[in-house]
């Protein structure tokens, strides 16, 4: 953090419009995490980047922290999926298609990661390959 003059964690959580810190038991409700925060951090302002974002309690149903959370969503939604791959001008004409046919079935009949590695891994067992947990249920994050 120091070397690439990044910001401290909790003025990332207040760019992405989170609240923050103000105890430590905000960043992890892990005592040992806590401990080790404390020893490293006069306050919740001072601690860096990095460390924070790793400190970090899951979100519930999610495999990730609720800054990182936030932080691939605005990726996902402000970069990925405005690859030009998704144009219209892509899909749409014909002439300029992207894809052969065969590439095009091929997304479309993939419905999960499963899909994928069991095309790139014949004979791959995939059943238990999925992108979330049985016990996981959509709800609003925190």
């Amino acid at each position: 953090m120091r070397l690439n003059n990044l910001d401290r964690y909790n003025a990332y959580r207040e760019h992405f419009n989170m609240a923050r810190a103000t105890t430590f038991e905000q960043i992890s409700s892990n005592p040992a995490v806590v401990a080790v925060l404390r020893e490293l951090y006069a306050t919740p302002d001072d601690v860096e980047f990095y460390p924070g974002l790793f400190a970090e309690d899951r979100t519930p149903n999610s495999p990730l922290p609720g800054l990182l959370l936030k932080m691939v969503a605005v990726d996902a939604f402000s970069q990925a999926l405005t690859n030009p791959l998704l144009s219209e001008h892509v899909w749409g004409d014909p002439t300029h298609a992207a894809f052969t046919d065969w590439g095009f079935n091929i997304i479309g009949i993939t419905q999960s990661l499963g899909d994928i590695l069991a095309r790139q891994n014949p004979g791959l067992d995939t059943s238990a390959i999925t992108m979330t947990q049985p016990s996981w249920r959509y709800g609003l994050m925190p």
